[in-house]
């Protein structure tokens, strides 16, 4: 196949796979959703009506109204503001932690299939033995050892994530080894390396690309609810988690300084939920479009 062609059939693909979700009603509600979210994330500071971390005891724990949409805290900050800037925090750790995960857990399974025999034995018994603690247990006994921090979350989150990306590239990697192409390129003496990074890499991304979707709303959830706990932002940080953290004790009198950071998480996994299942169907290599 010339390169001309092989462009050729990459665009015919993807036409296909953007037709395929754009069929998709719930796909793209959760698109537009996410990328509303992910604006207020990036220009938030921009917008907000009031300083997320100034204090301000005279408007503690007002009401919604006029003045504060969405209410204030116990220490007089805007809400509103705070889940604005807080969307930064949440949806940054949710895609910096997959991006830890995808790269970490494609390079051991990739690894561990083209090596066969022992080593892949050996390297999927150790992520098997690390698939085996849930995800907030071990997130949580990696921040336990790192200290409480943002950025340590990020590392513990991304880090428990690794094992399923390492089973999922090795399954797809060792059913993409039989393929012709890649016995042709053996034929011709191509390396390990070349084979996994040319002909295999390619070929699993789609299934990496879904569980990396579905993963990140994982990853937000996770990430929430170890600042929940007191062991990713910290004060006065805003960040949906922590923020829903503060307001648990004053849920009768104050609803609104949880609820909201709670409907902002709901609305962010939803949405990228979504996505996820537009993805996955338009990314299946068996999908007929009528």
């Amino acid at each position: 196949m010339t390169e001309s062609d092989r462009e050729l059939a990459l665009e015919s693909y993807n036409t296909i796979v953007l037709r395929s979700f754009s069929k998709k009603p719930g796909a793209k509600v959760g698109l537009a959703i996410l990328v509303l979210i992910a604006l207020m994330a990036v220009i938030g500071p921009w917008l907000t009506p009031y300083s997320p971390v100034t204090i301000n005891p005279p408007d503690s724990m007002q009401p919604p109204s006029i003045k504060h949409p969405m209410g204030t805290d116990r220490f007089g900050r805007d809400v509103l503001s705070r889940v604005m800037i807080g969307a930064r925090a949440s949806l940054l750790v949710g895609f910096l932690a997959v991006a830890i995960g995808t790269t970490l857990g494609t390079a051991i399974g990739l690894f561990s299939a083209v090596s066969g025999g022992r080593v892949d034995g050996i390297v999927m018994r150790v992520m098997d033995l690390w698939f085996a603690f849930p995800t907030l247990l071990l997130a949580l006994s990696i921040v336990a050892v790192l200290g409480p921090s943002l950025t340590n979350a990020v590392y513990a989150v991304g880090i428990s994530t690794v094992p399923s990306y390492a089973r999922l590239v090795r399954g797809c990697t060792l059913s993409v080894l039989q393929s012709t192409y890649v016995l042709a390129a053996r034929a011709t003496g191509a390396s390990s390396l070349r084979i996994a990074l040319r002909h295999v890499l390619p070929n699993v991304m789609a299934p990496i690309i879904v569980l990396s979707t579905f993963a990140i709303a994982s990853c937000i959830l996770t990430a929430a609810g170890l600042s929940f706990l007191g062991l990713g932002a910290q004060p006065p940080q805003p960040e949906w988690g922590a923020d829903l953290s503060a307001g648990r004790n004053y849920l009768r009198q104050a609803w609104w300084i949880s609820t909201l950071p709670g409907f902002a998480i709901m609305l962010v996994t939803v949405s990228i939920n979504l996505v996820g299942d537009g993805l996955r169907d338009a990314l299946d290599p068996r999908l007929k479009i009528d």
